[in-house]
């Protein structure tokens, strides 16, 4: 009996060391895959900006969304905990400043820490803007915890297009970056995700459902 299966597995060494080599491809991958699905993604949903006429600054935050999908699929997605988020200028990947987060009760609250279950949002201030809209900043907090005050230090911005990234990291150090793009033409003020190719994709995805929509009610 066991001469048997040592001949059949001198016969087939070959094949069983490829079967094996696939076996453990696969099982990485899915691995790897469910590492995803759970994986936190963050994507900006949407902006925010307040000031009144008498105010030398307008204020303007962005609403960072933990999304639940994969590949257009509901999803259920781990909650980033006790995250901190700093900014960067694209072009030079120099760290600006650390950004504060508007407490999801009172949003007169800054605070430096927030965890986003899947499907929430919590808004992140990030650019303060001179109302005359010659400039823009980098927000921080004032030294009294309430409030928002430009970086001390930092420079301003007065081109019509920058471009900045958003580095999160929770408390287990892993890392979510979200690319901005800032346009200011004709005294308006403009803050946006900056488009990847799977938001092109999955745009598209939709334009096709709704087609698909459309034919089906002709």
């Amino acid at each position: 009996m066991n001469d048997a299966i040592l001949e059949y597995l001198s016969g087939n060494y070959p094949e069983i060391i490829i079967a094996s080599l696939i076996t453990l491809a696969v099982s990485i991958f899915f691995f790897q895959l469910g590492l995803s699905i759970r994986k936190p993604k963050l994507k900006i949903t949407g902006m925010s900006g307040g000031g009144s006429p008498q105010q030398k600054y307008t204020y303007h935050s962005v609403r960072v969304r933990n999304v639940p999908s994969f590949f257009w699929t509901k999803v259920v997605r781990d909650t980033p905990k006790s995250m901190h988020a700093h900014i960067f200028e694209s072009k030079t990947k120099r760290v600006l400043g650390i950004l504060h987060w508007e407490n999801t009760k009172n949003r007169n609250i800054l605070e430096q820490r927030a965890s986003i279950p899947v499907g929430e949002f919590q808004s992140l201030s990030v650019f303060i803007r001179d109302v005359e809209g010659a400039c823009f900043y980098i927000a921080a907090v004032k030294s009294e915890g309430k409030g928002l005050q430009k970086v001390p230090g930092t420079k301003s911005y007065s081109s019509e297009r920058e471009e900045f990234y958003i580095e999160c990291r929770d408390r287990i150090e892993r890392k979510f970056r979200i690319d901005l793009i800032v346009t200011q033409f004709n005294n308006q003020f403009k803050v946006e995700p900056k488009r990847t190719i799977s938001d092109k994709m999955s745009e598209l995805v939709d334009l096709l459902r709704d087609m698909k929509g459309i034919f089906k009610r002709q």
